[in-house]
């Protein structure tokens, strides 16, 4: 039936009803010129329930033959960089300790480890192996001590 109700009868063709539709003429699209999402006039098909439906025929359409597909491989998630090592100066020598405002705080003595928290020129703010931050001292960087690197625990 047409949009003016005009009717006509139609036959199934291997279950399936051909209907030649109006060509569209309205790109309601503004974004892409070429897309046409109006079709024409409007065609309804009504179906009389009371006589059984066509018969389909069956068609063969061979089936592409599979390929393998090779199972995926995992990638491998590289490892972060290693910790940069961490400075630490060992004492051979007694070598005076200074505060931060310069006062002198005590001898260390050969044998003590301290891990430096900043170098400026010849002279390195240190902990005293394990203490806490507030126990930092200035230490010079002379032939009584020795500035090596261990890595980061």
């Amino acid at each position: 039936m047409t949009k003016y109700g005009q009717t006509s009868n139609l036959v199934a063709q291997n279950a399936f009803y051909q209907l030649n539709l109006e060509p569209t003429r309205n790109n309601s699209d503004p974004r892409d010129p070429t897309l046409f999402l109006v079709g024409g006039s409007p065609l309804i098909i009504v179906e009389d329930l009371t006589t059984p439906p066509p018969t389909p025929v069956a068609t063969l359409t061979p089936s592409p033959v599979p390929t393998v597909t090779p199972a995926p491989t995992a990638t491998p998630i590289p490892l972060p960089p290693p910790p940069p090592p961490v400075p630490w100066l060992v004492v051979f020598a007694d070598t005076p300790a200074f505060s931060v405002t310069d006062d002198p705080m005590w001898t260390a003595a050969p044998g003590e480890w301290y891990r430096i928290v900043l170098q400026e020129a010849d002279w390195a703010l240190a902990i005293w192996e394990n203490d806490p931050p507030e126990y930092s001292v200035w230490i010079h960087l002379d032939e009584r001590v020795m500035r090596t690197e261990l890595p980061a625990t």
